[in-house]
C-alpha cells in the first residue's frame, strides 16, 4: 500500500509540474528539490490534501470520489458532443457513425443515470 501510494504521489506531483509549466497552475509548483531535482512543492501539496482526506469518514470519501467521476464524465460527454457539432468533418482514430441528435441521445443515457445517482441523498 505504501508503494502504491508513493508511486500515484509522483504522478501526481509531476503532473502538477507539467500544469504550471504550461501556466495552469502558478508558477511555485514548478520549484524543484536541489538534492533530488523533485517538484517538492507538488510532493507537500499533495501530501496535505491526502491528510485532509483522511479525516473525512470512508462513505463521505467514497461519495466525494464518485462525484468527480459522475462530474468528469458528463465534461467527456459535453466536450465530445461540443467537439462533433464544432468540427464535424475532423479525422478522428475512433468514427462515431451517428449524426448530433443520435449522439445526443446517445450521451443523456448515461448522464441521466449519473445525474439521478447523485442527486441521491448520499451524494
Amino acid at each position: 500500500m505504501v508503494g502504491l501510494f508513493g508511486a500515484q504521489l509522483s504522478v501526481i506531483s509531476y503532473q502538477l509540474l507539467g500544469m504550471a509549466n504550461l501556466e495552469f497552475l502558478p508558477r511555485i509548483m514548478v520549484v524543484r528539490s536541489r538534492w533530488f531535482d523533485t517538484p517538492w512543492v507538488g510532493i507537500l501539496g499533495t501530501i496535505v490534501i491526502t491528510l485532509g482526506i483522511s479525516y473525512i469518514g470512508f462513505e463521505n470519501v467514497i461519495n466525494f470520489v464518485y462525484f468527480l467521476f459522475a462530474f468528469g464524465m458528463l465534461l467527456e460527454f459535453a466536450s465530445f458532443l461540443w467537439l462533433k457539432r464544432k468540427y464535424p468533418g475532423l479525422k478522428r482514430p475512433i468514427r462515431v457513425p451517428m449524426g448530433t441528435v443520435g449522439v445526443v441521445c446517445m450521451c443523456l443515457v448515461p448522464s441521466a443515470f449519473l445525474v439521478l445517482r447523485c442527486s441521491d441523498e448520499r451524494c
